[in-house]
């Protein structure tokens, strides 16, 4: 009796130390498959604004550079001023003797008209090109817009064959049967021919060929006629999404155009100015010829080179002197090639060890490897030369689909992201990446804009401690953020 009680105990212990080994075995198992794969650490993509910045260093320098050129030939005789000194607008600087040359000022001022009437004209054809360029976009953007209107309004019908021609073509083989039936019948009469009795089997056999082929087509299209309408509605969709983009480039496009024009306006404004400016420098030349003219500073500002000495006999529009207009300073910098985001009026930060303040971008000038960002800052306590920081920042105006630059891949193909999929394994559920191509858009420091390929948010693989390939299985490190255990 004892035997049997220890026979049963050991039975027992030997069961339950089985079920702890195969238990074990299954974790360990787990455990070690795991160990081995891709660790992965995903993130799903979101819409945000692009938050561009870059910080570079400008050197400040007067916004005006004025220069001063003698109107008439003839013979300086005295300087009234030093480099370095800062002049009014209308000091006397120069004094100079001039022969008779009354005549130099009189055709100096033609060619000035002349060349304003030709700048005139150059901006008339400049304006006629960009109106038309700007009606040539509104034409487009009607043409897609109407386009998409017409697309939208498509109904799409699916196409199988239908219940009537099937029902047709069986009553056309019962027919088919009958007559047969009733040639046969008068044949063995001698009442019809045999000519007229093949001509009848003939016919049979047509008509069962067309039931058979409508019949098997029927159940073919059937099945085949919900996917091809579905395609049809994806193809749509597809085409849909090439007009918004074909949409947004030509909005851009006008929106620079219009840029064009209005900057066209003002470069005419300041050209009608100066035209007026130096018209009344050449009619006052004219009315006080003297033999000792005086030559008057043209502008507040600080001189900073003299050209000319005292006793220098000096030619037509030979140059005197230069000077830095007060009253602001442009800080020149160089950004990169990938700065899009900064815009002429766009407010920029500028800070160094003596000041801080704010400018306005006032001109972007494309280089060979970056781009030249010139700042407006206003002149108080500024001196030329002065190195600024300069900071420059924007957020997008749109919200895009984001997702971080690290999780952006490019091969032959193009672009594309890693999207994380679920599957069921030996082990149980695992996870693995298919391939998603993309087009992508604009970057800022830390996220890239989709443009196209995103259909629906699902996680994406944004880095990994080792390589792997599509359709590999990985251990998904952040799992709990995206399913449910």
């Amino acid at each position: 009796m004892f035997s049997k009680m220890f026979q049963k105990v050991n039975i027992k212990s030997v069961g339950l130390l089985s079920l702890i080994v195969f238990i074990a075995l299954i974790f360990f198992s787990r455990t070690i498959y795991s160990h081995n794969l891709p660790v992965v650490n995903a993130v799903m993509p979101v819409n945000g604004r692009l938050a561009h910045m870059e910080v570079t260093t400008g050197i400040a320098r007067y916004e005006s550079l004025r220069d001063l050129h003698v109107e008439l030939t003839g013979t300086l005789e005295r300087v009234l001023v030093r480099e370095g000194e800062f002049v009014e607008k209308g000091q006397p600087i120069f004094e100079m003797s001039f022969g008779s040359a009354p005549t130099d000022v009189e055709r100096n001022l033609q060619t000035l008209y002349e060349d304003s009437e030709r700048r005139g004209s150059e901006n008339q054809i400049a304006r006629s090109r960009l109106r038309l360029e700007i009606e040539r976009i509104h034409a487009n953007i009607a043409k897609i817009t109407d386009m998409v209107l017409q697309l939208k309004a498509e109904v799409y019908e699916e196409e199988r064959v239908s219940d009537f021609e099937l029902s047709g073509s069986r009553l056309d083989l019962e027919r088919a049967e009958r007559e047969l039936e009733n040639s046969r019948a008068l044949y063995e009469v001698g009442a019809l021919s045999r000519a007229s009795l093949e001509q009848a089997e003939e016919s049979l056999t047509k008509a069962r060929e067309r039931y058979e082929h409508l019949s098997l087509s029927w159940e073919e299209n059937t099945d085949r006629a919900a996917e091809s309408l579905l395609d049809k509605e994806r193809a749509r969709q597809r085409q849909l999404d090439d007009y918004a983009f074909q949409l947004d480039n030509l909005h851009r496009d006008l929106q620079a155009r219009t840029l064009d024009l209005n900057n066209l306006s003002v470069q005419e404004a300041a050209g009608e100015a100066n035209l007026t400016n130096q018209t009344d420098t050449y009619t006052r030349s004219l009315q006080n010829f003297e033999d000792n003219q005086i030559i008057y500073a043209p502008v507040s500002g600080v001189v900073l080179s003299l050209f000319v000495n005292e006793g220098q006999f000096v030619s037509a529009n030979h140059r005197l002197a230069s000077f830095g207009v007060t009253g602001g300073f442009i800080v020149d910098a160089t950004v990169s090639l990938g700065n899009n985001f900064t815009t002429v009026s766009d407010i920029v930060a500028l800070n160094n060890a003596s000041h801080s303040l704010s400018g306005v971008v006032t001109n972007i000038t494309p280089m060979e490897n970056g781009k030249r960002i010139s700042v407006f800052i206003e002149g108080e306590g500024v001196s030329a030369g002065e190195t600024f920081d300069l900071r420059f920042e924007k957020e997008s105006a749109e919200s895009y689909t984001l997702v971080p630059n690290g999780a952006v891949n490019r091969d032959s193909d193009g672009y594309f992201l890693n999207q994380i999929r679920r599957r069921d394994g030996i082990l149980g559920r695992e996870f693995y990446t298919e391939r998603l191509p993309v087009m992508i858009g604009s970057s800022d420091l830390d996220n890239t804009v989709i443009t196209r390929g995103i259909r629906f948010f699902e996680p994406i693989a944004l880095f990994s401690d080792r390589s792997f390939s599509e359709g590999e299985t990985i251990l998904l490190q952040n799992e709990s953020d995206f399913f449910d255990n």
